[in-house]
């Protein structure tokens, strides 16, 4: 009978008990995420935090390499030659690695600062 009653209840009031049912659903997983982000240590990874200033500060920046450009400016030759010369660097890169070549996997390629062991070969596997 409680559960003919608690039904009817649901039906009648459908809006209320789905934005009740977001709602606690929202705050239960925003409680989850926090949680997990305290167990895990990820917290003590997030500069952003209040207290690490001196932290941000010691950091470089990596050096800009935009090649954007603006919208306000006019579209002269000094740009076209700019924006060509960008372009063709950018095709020479994707040229140089070729179709399915071990190549793209080279470290100097992936831009990674510590080199990889190489790969065992054929004979060195048996």
């Amino acid at each position: 009978m409680n559960f003919l009653v608690i039904r009817n209840l649901i039906e009648k009031h459908r809006l209320i008990f789905a934005i009740s049912f977001s709602i606690i659903l929202s705050l239960a997983l925003t409680v989850l995420s926090i949680v997990l982000y305290n167990i895990t240590g990820t917290s003590k990874l997030d500069l952003s935090r209040p207290g690490y200033e001196a932290a941000i500060k010691q950091l470089k920046k990596p050096e800009s390499t935009d090649n954007s450009f603006s919208s306000d400016n006019s579209l002269n030759t000094d740009i076209m030659k700019k924006y060509l010369k960008n372009y063709q660097q950018q095709v020479d890169d994707l040229n140089g690695y070729g179709n399915f070549s071990e190549k793209v996997f080279e470290v100097s390629r992936l831009g990674l600062g510590v080199p990889l062991p190489a790969a065992p070969t054929a004979s060195e596997q048996e």
